[in-house]
């Protein structure tokens, strides 16, 4: 029997195939690895920016009277743990209609994906919320 593990004659042959195909895959899975992560960040960002507006239009709900600089403020709040936490949040309430009113709070976010040898891609979020409640 031999001393030799199993891989050795793998890991003995120094002719330079196995540096090859690393150099032919490797930029290929940076690539991809880089494109999943910036997927899953987008992913989140997406989710961070409905959590904050949908925390917003809680608020909106309790109290009819906050403005749309408050509300942006709210939403600005809730996301301080992203990279670009500049969100614009618009609220356009509607006139009185049967004695309801319905005000909706938009959240528009710009989020830049940058992968490697790529151009950057900018996507734009917009996210919307229906608030209706009693006029009072």
């Amino acid at each position: 029997m031999s001393d030799k593990p199993p891989a050795a004659p793998l890991l003995s042959q120094d002719s330079g195939a196995a540096a090859v195909e690393f150099a032919f895959v490797a930029p290929s899975f940076l690539i991809f690895l880089t494109g999943l992560f910036w997927a899953g960040w987008s992913f989140h960002c997406i989710s961070s920016v409905d959590y904050a507006l949908e925390h917003a239009a809680r608020a909106l709900e309790v109290d009819h009277s906050l403005t749309q600089t408050q509300l942006q403020s709210l939403v600005s709040s809730r996301l301080k743990e992203l990279a670009n936490a500049d969100v614009a949040v618009t609220l356009q309430v509607d006139p009185l209609n049967g004695g309801r009113q319905t005000a909706h709070a938009i959240a528009i976010y710009a989020l830049k994906l940058p992968v490697p040898f790529l151009p950057i891609y900018q996507l734009n979020i917009r996210r919307e919320i229906i608030v209706t409640f009693s006029a009072s």
